[in-house]
Parts: structure tokens; C-alpha cells; sequence
């Protein structure tokens, strides 16, 4: 969306657009608007622009009712419980490893192992329901997308009837002797214009709260792509890896010092996937919270 200053003619005291905002096919359609522009009809001046301000208005509530219907704090409780999970078996791991040489004790290594099969089961459901949540924010990202382009073509419409508005005042501007009449319709037209100048800067700063919860939607569906597609894979391949290599220790104490290396690298890697996962909360939370100032913001907008 361009972003043309409204400005004040200190001479005249109208409102005026920066005429760079348009493209030449839309200064042609201002300038067609001039001519039908009769200020003494009160009912033209009254609905002058109105088509364009209530299109914004029910785009604004169709946002916030999106909104509304968005539970994002179900997917801080999918990841809450993933963190959850990871630590649980992290912990029950460390307790079985036999410190003395640093390897999990056959009985300890199938114990493990029934605790990976549950926690694995519990991680495929939580992954389900993500992969549920990314569905749902990428068809969310798509309608704030349409929302943004309504938004903007009621934000262009405004400026043009602003500038066409703009450029009738100052044709009347240089008529000689202006009856009272004239003038009490040129003051009125005047706040007309004021009030669709106001809708206008409604639709930017609109455009601005839609931009930030595109942003924060965007980071969101990439963080859970990334848990479901990287970080989870590569936390299954360590486990079962380290399971492996463990489950042979018996036979192959010699290769304690390696085994040492692949055990510490296991825990590395869970840390890290906590770590990865607890800023993906923290982002979520914050994303929360920026989606509920801009709700707020939204309202007090569509309130105007």
C-alpha cells in the first residue's frame, strides 16, 4: 500500500494527496469524478465516498471476527507439552546410564526403550495436531492476504475521492463573489472530506496491524515446520542411534570411550531441542500477545 501524506493547504485550509500516489489510469478516474461533484446536493454530499468507507468498515470487522476464531494457544500447549516430553525422557535416560563407565546397562537400555515407545507415540499425536495448526494458519495467512488487498483498494478508493474532492474545492476557490450559500456548502464539503480522510488513515494504520500478524502468523508456521520436519527427526535419530550403540555394550566394552562421545552427544542434542523449542514457545507467547494489542487496536479502529 502506498503510504501518500495527507497534508493541509495553509492557504486554503484543504486537505490535498500527494499526486505521486496514483498511477496515471487512477488520476484519470479522480479527474472523471470532479465534474459530477455538486456540493449544494446534500445528498451527494452526504453519501460522497460512503460505498468505499463502508467497505472498510465490514473488512475491519471480518479481521477482528478472524481473529477471534484463532486459537493460537493451543499451539503453545502442543509445544509446552513437547518440551515436556523431551525432558521427561532426557531425565529417566540419565538415570539409567551407569556413570562408572558412562553406558546404559542392558535392563536399563530395554527400559529405555519401552520409555522411548511411549513418548514417541504421545510426540506422533502432538506432530498430528501441528501439522493441523499449520493447515489452519496457512488458510488464516490467506484470508489476512485478501484482507490486506480489500483494505488497500478502500484505502486507494478514499485517496482518489480525497484528491478529486481536492482539486472541486479548488476550482470553486477561484470564483468571484461567493454567496453565502456557496460558502456554507464549501465548509460542509470541507468536513466531508475530513471524515473520508479520517477512514483513510483507518485503512493505513488497518494495513499496518495486518502486516504485523502476517509476520508473526509466518514465523509461527515456520518455527512448527521446522520442529516437525527437522528438529524431531533429527531428536528420533540420535535416540535410536544411542539405543543401538548401547544395546551392543556388553560385547564391546573396549569401545566404551566412543560410546561416551555418542551419549553426550544424545544429551547435547536434547538440550539443544529444548532449547529450540522453549524460543518457539517464548516467540508464540509473544506473538500472543501482539495479536492481542493488535485486536485491540482493530477495534478501537472499527469504533472511529
Amino acid at each position: 500500500m502506498g503510504t501518500a501524506p495527507l497534508t493541509l493547504n495553509k492557504q486554503s485550509n484543504f486537505i490535498t494527496i500527494d499526486e505521486n500516489d496514483f498511477t496515471p489510469q487512477e488520476i484519470s478516474t479522480a479527474k472523471s469524478l470532479v465534474p459530477n461533484i455538486d456540493i449544494m446536493d446534500y445528498q451527494l454530499v452526504a453519501t460522497y465516498g460512503y460505498a468505499s468507507q463502508k467497505k472498510l468498515s465490514l473488512s475491519s470487522e471480518d479481521i477482528l471476527k478472524q481473529m477471534r476464531m484463532k486459537d493460537m494457544e493451543s499451539v503453545r500447549r502442543d509445544i509446552e507439552d513437547l518440551i515436556s516430553i523431551i525432558s521427561k525422557l532426557k531425565t529417566e535416560a540419565m538415570s539409567y546410564l551407569d556413570h562408572s563407565i558412562g553406558l546404559f546397562s542392558k535392563r536399563s537400555n530395554e527400559r529405555l526403550i519401552i520409555e522411548y515407545s511411549i513418548a514417541e507415540n504421545e510426540i506422533e499425536k502432538i506432530i498430528k495436531r501441528l501439522e493441523e495448526h499449520q493447515l489452519f494458519i496457512m488458510q488464516d495467512l490467506n484470508t489476512l492476504r485478501r484482507f490486506k488487498k480489500a483494505n488497500t483498494r478502500c484505502y486507494k478508493e478514499l485517496s482518489l475521492y480525497i484528491w478529486a474532492g481536492q482539486e472541486k474545492l479548488n476550482q470553486l476557490s477561484q470564483l468571484p463573489n461567493q454567496s453565502n450559500d456557496l460558502k456554507s456548502a464549501i465548509e460542509r464539503f470541507k468536513r466531508k472530506l475530513s471524515e473520508l480522510a479520517l477512514s483513510r488513515n483507518v485503512a493505513l494504520q488497518t494495513s499496518a496491524q495486518i502486516e504485523l500478524i502476517l509476520n508473526n502468523d509466518q514465523e509461527i508456521l515456520e518455527r512448527i515446520s521446522t520442529i516437525i520436519n527437522s528438529t524431531l527427526p533429527l531428536w528420533k535419530n540420535q535416540i535410536v542411534l544411542a539405543l543401538g550403540i548401547d544395546d551392543l555394550s556388553d560385547s564391546f566394552l573396549t569401545q566404551s570411550k566412543k560410546r561416551k562421545v555418542d551419549i553426550s552427544a544424545l544429551i547435547n542434542t536434547n538440550q539443544k531441542i529444548e532449547e529450540i523449542l522453549s524460543s518457539t514457545r517464548a516467540i508464540q507467547l509473544d506473538s500472543g500477545k501482539k495479536r492481542a494489542i493488535a485486536e485491540y487496536d482493530l477495534k478501537l479502529l472499527n469504533e472511529q
